[in-house]
Order: structure tokens, then C-alpha cells, then sequence
């Protein structure tokens, strides 16, 4: 993805930090690396743009090609059976089972199916759905939305392992926990519930708060898997997202955490605007701790109606509140929730905005722009891309590591990632639009790309030494990429 285009001349103290790079900063390869290459495969010329993908480990591939009898699935362990049309393929996580759906014509009618690993599910479907997967990958669930005999929606199919779980009205996608546990949202006659593996414990109330009840009325289908959420904790408790009399509630198992007027996925009356609210999509748990973070908006008047924090466990994070939550990238939380990074505009009396990255409670600019923030494993150090305001320019992004520039001179960033001794930065941008896109560590490039499908990654190669791993494409040809850094073996 592409960072949006801002303004063209590069500022002076840009151009200074730009002309300084040229000595090497932590991180940097001071001799000519050591590369570890791997072709995966040579795609065909009868290969579909758009289709490749990756597994989570950067081990296996899967892509479409055409050929005169439809479209065929091609892994590692050669091609599938012929389909009209393959809409949607994911990897389970942690294993490289593969998943599609699948979309025939028969007579003339569509005919969509779900194959989970080369097991094909018939099903009713008008379109193809999405899939979920439990963290280990051995567990899945997909939704489908049959049609009716007027061309309406119908009602919403889950398939949970390869069985149909049952049918609503409405259905979010089940979310797995820790110990295997399976957890959805259903909207039926009897209104939403709350069911884990197949049994419902607990019901919600439409709601009566009168924002809420307004914009419930106006809600289309889905709603539940749009503006509702729902994520397992790592003790097994589970956060639930949803409405209920008082409006949005978000509560830990039976526990309120907050409870908001409005949410911001939804349309709201003017009237309403001002009220508290919560964007679903923001939010996130720790993968080894009890803990959870997201955006919420405190309660304002006309002057303060857009001052948004992040929240941790129903507490403000911090004492920084922005005008207006990050979109583009939830809030990140290391693994033992004790760290924590997310991306905050503030606008300043002259109603001019700047760009900030919180680590911990500490800000990084300001900048125009930041794009891909992301934690170290520990949580300790962030790295992200992001352009200086001022002057205009041909826009240079810069890879920032705790708020030193490490890389510059890009006219985009990819989402960077950072070692956990902050040494070593890797990452993916473009020098020229159009071109031919850049991999780097530190101040140096030490490749180049047409597509990143996965990485970069910091591994140990054969050798015990660190390294970094991409998996990238140029041209037709798919390769995993290993570049040693320095250290001695592990």
C-alpha cells in the first residue's frame, strides 16, 4: 500500500539529514552481505495478477492461473481441478492447509462451494464469503449469504470445521480463543445473542439509549461482522463489542469495560455527533496477556467534539488525546501488553494538523505523514515511515527507528520492522514512482522488488547467524530472500 501523495520540494533540514546518511548509522551493513536465495517458482505467462500468495512462515505459495477450462489453484504441489472462478484463497495460519472458495456455472446457475484443505463443501451461496481461523490454524469457520426468490439477502450460513453451525438473519465471523473455543454474534427473531461453539449464553437488548436506537433502525445487513467485534483474551476471557439498552457496551465476559453513545462505523444524527463513541476496528489484544487497547472519543461540546484517546482496558492509555482517531492502522501492543504504539493528529490553534507516533507515552515528530508503524517483538523500540511538513516537496519519506531517520529519500514506505536491541532496521520503499521498489537494512538497499508478499522477517539463517527474509516477486519469478546480518552464530 501507498501512503496518500503529499506536497513536492524537499525541506532544508531534510536535505541536510538526506546528505548525513551517507555515514553509517546502527543497523547498517558496513561490507557486502551475505544473501540466501530461494526460487519458490516461476509463475506462467497464463498466471492472474492479484492471486499470489504467501503461508504466514514464507514457506509455501498459492497462486491462480487461467487456462481454456477456468481458472486452476497452483501450490508448490502442482495444480488443482479447473473452477470457473476462484474469488477468494487464504493459508490457515502456522500450517500451509489452503482454503478457497470456489464459484462453478451449472446450467447457467452459479454454484459456490468452500474447499478446505481439497475437501469441497457444497453450499446455497449467492458469493463467495470470508474465512477465520484459530491461531494454530486448526480450526476454521466461513460465512455465506444465500439469496432468496426475490433477490433480497437472504439469511447468513456458518460453517464451523466443515459443518453448518446454523443460520441468522444476521452473523459476525467466529473469533477463536486460546484454548480452541469458538465465540460469534447471531441476530435472529429473538435479537442478538452471544454463542461459543454452537450454545448460546448470553443475550443482548435492542437498544433504548436514543442515539443508539437511531442509528440501530438505519443499520443495514451485515451490521454484526461491520460494527461489532469480538476478541478472545490470552486467560480466556472474552471481550464482546455490541449493542445494548444503553448503547455501544464493551465488556470483558460479564464485566463492563465502557460503555459509548455511538460507534464510529455507523451513521449518527447531528444531534448525536458530540456523544462518546468507540471505532470497532481499532480494536486489539496482547497475544500472551489479558490485555486490550482501542480509540474511544470522550464526550464533547462543539469546540472539543473531536478529542480521541487510546484506551487500555476501559482507562485512558495516556494523557494524549488527538482530533481524530488513526484510521489507517490500529493501535499496536507488544505480546506481554506491557508496550504500546499508535499514530495521533493534532490540530494546532490555527487549525493546521501534524502528525505524531506515541511509543510508551512518548511522542515522535511532528511529521505531514506517517505510514506503517510497527513494534520491535519486545515492544521496546518502534519503527515507522514518515515525511516532514514545511516547505512543499517531491514528498521524501524517511524510515524512522525511535525517532531517527535511518533511511531517506522515498517517494513511498512499506511498513517497516525493527530488531529488538533497535540496531537494525529493514525495510521496503520506492525511490521513483512507477519503479521498480527498494528492499534495504539500514542505510543501505539490498534488493529490489515488483511484489512483497511476506516479510520482512528477522530469522536465523543455517548458519545460526540473524538474518532478515523477505519473500518477494520480480517479474515471473517468486523468491524467498535471506540476508545475513552481522553477529556471531547463535
Amino acid at each position: 500500500m501507498r501512503p496518500t501523495r503529499l506536497p513536492p520540494r524537499t525541506p532544508r533540514r531534510l536535505r541536510l539529514a538526506l546528505a548525513t546518511l551517507s555515514l553509517c548509522v546502527a543497523g547498517c551493513l558496513t561490507r557486502e552481505p551475505a544473501f540466501e536465495k530461494t526460487r519458490l517458482a516461476r509463475l506462467p505467462p497464463a498466471y492472474k495478477a492479484g492471486t499470489l500468495l504467501v503461508s504466514d512462515d514464507g514457506r509455501a505459495f498459492a497462486f491462480v492461473e487461467e487456462t481454456p477450462a477456468g481458472e486452476r489453484l497452483v501450490t508448490g504441489g502442482g495444480a488443482g481441478a479447473p473452477h470457473t472462478r476462484y474469488p477468494r484463497v487464504a493459508f490457515a495460519p502456522r500450517t500451509h492447509r489452503l482454503f478457497s472458495w470456489t464459484v462453478d456455472q451449472v446450467d447457467g446457475v452459479p454454484r459456490v462451494a468452500i474447499v478446505a484443505d481439497g475437501r469441497a463443501i457444497p453450499t446455497d451461496a449467492v458469493a463467495a464469503g470470508a474465512f477465520a481461523f484459530a491461531d494454530d490454524g486448526r480450526r476454521w469457520a466461513a460465512i455465506s449469504v444465500a439469496g432468496t426468490t426475490s433477490g433480497e439477502v437472504g439469511d447468513f450460513a456458518l460453517f464451523l470445521d466443515g459443518q453448518e453451525a446454523g443460520r441468522w438473519r444476521d452473523v459476525g465471523m467466529p473469533a477463536f480463543g486460546p484454548d480452541g473455543r469458538a465465540a460469534w454474534l447471531g441476530a435472529d427473531a429473538e435479537g442478538v445473542r452471544l454463542f461459543v461453539d454452537g450454545r448460546p449464553v448470553r443475550a443482548f437488548a435492542p437498544p433504548t439509549a436514543p442515539c443508539a436506537r437511531a442509528a440501530w433502525a438505519r443499520a443495514p445487513r451485515p451490521d454484526l461482522p461491520v460494527r461489532h467485534a469480538l476478541r478472545w483474551l490470552a486467560d480466556g476471557a472474552l471481550l464482546v463489542l455490541t449493542r445494548d439498552a444503553d448503547g455501544w457496551t464493551l465488556s470483558r465476559d460479564e464485566t463492563r469495560l465502557a460503555v459509548y453513545d455511538i460507534n464510529r462505523a455507523e451513521l449518527v444524527d447531528e444531534a448525536c455527533r458530540f456523544g462518546t463513541a468507540i471505532a470497532p476496528a481499532s480494536l486489539r489484544t496482547a497475544a500472551d496477556a489479558p490485555v486490550a487497547v482501542w480509540w474511544e472519543r470522550a464526550a464533547g461540546d462543539a469546540e472539543r467534539a473531536r478529542l480521541w484517546r487510546v484506551a487500555k482496558d476501559g482507562r485512558p492509555l495516556d494523557d494524549v488525546t488527538c482530533s481524530e482517531p488513526w484510521t489507517s492502522q490500529p493501535p499496536e501492543i507488544s505480546a506481554d501488553g506491557l508496550h504500546t504504539a499508535y499514530a495521533c493528529r493534532l490540530r494546532d490553534d490555527a487549525n493546521l494538523t501534524s502528525a505524531f507516533v506515541v511509543h510508551d507515552g512518548r511522542r515522535y515528530g511532528p511529521y505531514q505523514e506517517i505510514w506503517g508503524f510497527a513494534l520491535s517483538r519486545d515492544g521496546r523500540h518502534v519503527t515507522y515511515g514518515a515525511t516532514l511538513g514545511g516547505e512543499p516537496a517531491p514528498r521524501p519519506w524517511a524510515i524512522y527507528v525511535d525517532g531517527a531517520a535511518r533511511a531517506a529519500g522515498f517517494t513511498a514506505t512499506w511498513r517497516p520492522r525493527v530488531s529488538d536491541d533497535g540496531a537494525t532496521v529493514a525495510w521496503e520503499a520506492q525511490r521513483v514512482d512507477g519503479g521498480r521498489g527498494a528492499l534495504g537494512i539500514g542505510a543501505r538497499q539490498v534488493g529490489a522488488f515488483d511484489e512483497v508478499l511476506w516479510g520482512p522477517e528477522f530469522e536465523t539463517a543455517n548458519d545460526g547467524r540473524p538474518h532478515v527474509a523477505w519473500v518477494i516477486r520480480r517479474g515471473r519469478s517468486l523468491t524467498r530472500l535471506g540476508v545475513t546480518l552481522p553477529g556471531r552464530p547463535r
